[in-house]
């Protein structure tokens, strides 16, 4: 085995290796860009929230205002029963409106169905690829079969085993550098 093979093979390692990393940080990006406009647009939600609150606030203090100057005296009498059914309305309102949103952001993602496949996509490429390498690196060998002595053979086979060890390493190393850290 000559130096030039061991430094193809550790050269395929080392540039997988650094292209799996290279796409570990792309997610990790992509991730905290999705967190941020998550983020945003929970605070955007809870300050819709608040405005609605306040709306329906509003509405129900003008409504007690009304019935106050028709009847002072039933008013007074029926403002602490007016007031804690404001209150009841408010948190109805607000388990709702969080309902919802729940379920809008369920429909958004499509019920789970986007999930799911972007769940299954690294491990059907990983597997894709190394059956892909395998079938060429056996036919590779079918055709070559009669000539393994020959200068032509040993180098393509090198090559196909180079390939081999590249995509092995970008596949190990981005699968396992794009899974989500487990804090304590």
């Amino acid at each position: 085995m000559d130096i030039t093979t061991i430094l193809g093979a550790v050269g395929s390692a080392a540039s997988g290796g650094l292209l799996g990393l290279f796409g570990t940080g792309i997610k990790m990006w992509a991730d905290h860009k999705a967190e941020e406009a998550k983020r945003t647009f929970e605070l955007a939600m809870r300050q819709a929230d608040r405005e609605e609150m306040q709306l329906e606030h509003d509405l129900h203090m003008k409504q007690v205002e009304a019935q106050a100057n028709r009847d002072i005296a039933i008013a007074n009498q029926n403002r602490l029963t007016t007031e804690s059914q404001i209150a009841g309305d408010v948190e109805l309102a607000e388990l709702n409106l969080r309902q919802t949103s729940y379920s809008n952001d369920k429909a958004t993602y499509g019920g789970g169905f986007v999930d799911a496949i972007r769940g299954l996509m690294r491990p059907t490429l990983t597997l894709y690829f190394a059956v892909l390498m395998a079938l060429i690196a056996y036919q590779l060998m079918q055709i070559t079969g009669q000539m393994i002595g020959t200068a032509n053979a040993q180098y393509l086979l090198k090559e196909v085993i180079n390939a081999i060890i590249f995509l092995a390493t970008t596949s190990v190393t981005w699968w396992f550098g794009s899974r989500p850290v487990k804090r304590g």
